[in-house]
């Protein structure tokens, strides 16, 4: 049993010896994965490559280290959800853009890129923020490493950093977890499956590509998806709950204050911020009208709308696809809007002729 008891001990010891090399000393990310294939990825990033293929990366510790890895302020800063990313150079028609948007994006969100972004002292000189109505919702959730800017910031602000609520997309564990990384596949050329992920200089991908400016392009499949197919979809979805809507069932005055002050905190640093409200496929706002959902959507773009109005702050589109001035054609799925109908809300502001 000693003998054995010794054994276990030996290996549990090399195994942590090797963990421990590779989360230190492979910068490339080509054993672990931890947060070494987002390195990998914001470097190539910010030597202006794309990255394409597939989107099963980590997008928060992608921006986590978009940041940590950023020489410069960036010009426009746009954050919000998977909504808002199709925001970058490309559509806005000029090279100023970074997008630090991230999936089901909330306020801690918001908090921990500004306040890694001013830690360092990158001081952007524009933000736009992507603001949908589920970060509205009071919930708690598990802390992971990215939110210690969000942290810095909200003890700034003299927000309770309990109330701010945490993220759930990552634990410790999940973080440092190897995840069989050894099989992911980096290389430069074109020739490739949409399952690897690829540096490239252009955009002849049929994959998924995140720009080096941190916006999303979506796959030709999903681009060439017509308009019955993206409205027979909408309709088996539109008459459940919305979108990340789960126990949500009144807004939070606290989330609305927090929000309010963190634009506070842009004006008095005399950083210009715009809102943007994306819209929802028609046929949500159609099935959900009078509903519970669909009642509380309004309610959070009434209290956006009155929120940024107080402090002189610009709000573009609406959760109501009409009111944004976007048609059925214009949506990828129940809600995410194609380029078109987002360029047609910010290019009064943003377009660079």
């Amino acid at each position: 049993m000693r003998f054995i008891f010794a054994f276990l001990s030996f290996l549990i010891l090399i195994q942590a010896m090797i963990f421990s090399i590779n989360l230190f000393a492979d910068e490339d990310g080509r054993v672990w994965r931890d947060i070494h294939e987002e390195r990998w990825m914001a470097k190539e990033m910010h030597a202006g490559n794309n990255i394409a293929g597939r989107q099963s990366y980590r997008i928060r510790a992608l921006v986590t280290e978009m940041i940590k890895q950023a020489e410069t302020p960036p010009e426009i800063l746009v954050l919000g959800s998977s909504r808002s990313m199709l925001v970058g150079e490309e559509l806005l028609g000029r090279s100023t853009v970074v997008n630090n948007s991230v999936s089901s994006s909330r306020l801690i969100h918001y908090f921990s890129v500004l306040g890694q972004y001013m830690g360092r002292g990158l001081k952007p000189s524009r933000v736009l923020i992507g603001v949908d109505p589920w970060i509205f919702k009071n919930e708690k959730l598990i802390i992971w490493p990215m939110e210690a800017g969000a942290i810095n910031l909200a003890s700034y602000l003299n927000i309770n950093i309990a109330q701010l609520g945490f993220d759930n997309d990552l634990n410790w564990t999940s973080y440092f977890s190897g995840d069989k990384a050894y099989n992911i596949i980096f290389k430069s050329t074109n020739n490739i499956s949409c399952n690897e992920l690829i540096a490239i200089h252009n955009e002849n991908t049929p994959c998924a590509m995140r720009r080096s400016d941190g916006s999303l392009k979506y796959p030709d499949e999903m681009i060439a998806r017509s308009k019955d197919d993206v409205t027979a979809d909408v309709v088996r979805t539109a008459r459940g709950r919305m979108h990340s809507y789960d126990g949500f069932n009144k807004l939070d005055p606290t989330r609305l204050d927090q929000l309010r002050q963190l634009l506070v905190y842009l004006v008095s640093e005399k950083i210009p911020v715009d809102i943007f409200l994306a819209p929802y496929h028609p046929l949500v706002e159609t099935y959900q009208s009078g509903k519970r959902d669909w009642i509380l959507t309004q309610e959070a773009e009434n209290s956006v709308r009155k929120i940024a109005k107080d402090l002189g702050i610009p709000v573009m589109g609406s959760y109501s696809a009409s009111i944004a001035g976007c048609d059925d054609s214009e949506f990828y799925d129940d809600i995410h809007a194609r380029e078109s109908c987002v360029g047609r809300i910010l290019h009064p502001v943003y377009r660079q002729h």
